[in-house]
């Protein structure tokens, strides 16, 4: 019976052990600093370390949700820590591929949903600092259209090929929701960072365009999902409608965001996930109001509009 109030525990409760278990952790680390305890970054690191092993061995346990939601705090507090230690020790080496390595610990061994999600995001975010650093737009953009037709698939064949697969099922909300939005501040980061790079890489417009063009070629997928959902199977109307999304997407073929929004409240209907439309839907309005702006319209015409 007290397991069954604990798992009913109320949102307020978790966001306060959350919030309790960030400052016990915190003033665990000033007090390491302010002793003098911690005197060199080999020891920082390892505590690092011990931090993210505690997190590992708790949420294989069969404790409260309210602790586990607690324990996210050493998560956090052991990776800073790690990274703090490790940058000390080697300044000049990535750190990107060791945090890639915990993040991957993180997934396999741990059983809290939401560990599991910050690994991923710790991975997925790893390996776009890892292109910010070599400055690889291609790397980036490659990146990007992987993740765009993974998260594709993935929200598309839920409830077939993703939930049959054991392993698949117990990972599958936090990949999903890391993917969603590592793809989202990705392309909306993208078309900067192409531009930004654009006098030292030739082929940036083509890279924006293979973007583009792959996000457009998941729009038309869904949409064939969609049609085959609801058994739409007039061939003239299909024809026109399909010719019609054709002519719109060439139209709006150089907004990325509003590509993406497109893509992600059709996949997010879909699938039946109302939070993740609703971020969608303000992804939309986002790419349109770019769209808008980015017209090559006179105020005048603008306005009119």
């Amino acid at each position: 019976l007290d397991q069954q109030k604990e798992e009913k525990s109320p949102l307020f409760i978790k966001i306060i052990s959350l919030i309790a278990g960030f400052f016990v952790n915190l003033c665990f680390v000033g007090f390491l600093f302010i002793t003098n305890l911690i005197e060199t970054p080999e020891v920082i690191l390892i505590i690092g370390l011990l931090l993210f092993s505690i997190t590992v061995w708790l949420s294989r346990k069969n404790i409260s949700e309210t602790i586990n939601v607690a324990i996210i705090s050493f998560f956090a507090t052991g990776i800073s820590l790690f990274v703090y230690g490790y940058m000390d020790i080697n300044p000049n080496i990535y750190i990107e591929f060791p945090l890639i390595l915990l993040g991957v610990l993180g997934v396999i061994l741990t059983k809290n949903n939401i560990i599991q999600f910050l690994s991923f995001i710790l991975i997925f975010g790893s390996l776009i600092v890892f292109g910010y650093e070599i400055t690889s737009v291609l790397f980036l953009s490659i990146f990007l259209i992987i993740i765009t037709f993974s998260c594709s698939y993935l929200f598309v064949y839920e409830g077939t090929t993703i939930i049959k697969n054991t392993y698949l099922k117990k990972i599958y909300r936090p990949l999903l929701l890391s993917l969603f939005l590592t793809t989202i501040y990705l392309a909306s980061a993208n078309a900067p960072i192409i531009y930004f790079y654009q006098d030292t890489f030739e082929y940036h417009n083509l890279l924006t365009h293979i973007v583009n063009i792959s996000c457009a070629i998941c729009i038309l997928f869904i949409l064939i999902k969609i049609q085959y959902k609801f058994q739409i199977a007039n061939q003239p109307k299909v024809f026109l409608f399909y010719l019609i999304v054709t002519i719109i997407l060439y139209l709006i073929s150089n907004s990325t965001l509003l590509l993406y929004g497109i893509l992600f409240l059709l996949i997010t209907y879909y699938s039946n996930n109302p939070i993740p439309f609703v971020i969608s839907f303000l992804l939309f309005l986002y790419g349109l109001f770019l769209f808008y702006y980015d017209m090559n319209l006179s105020l005048l015409y603008k306005s009119l509009l």
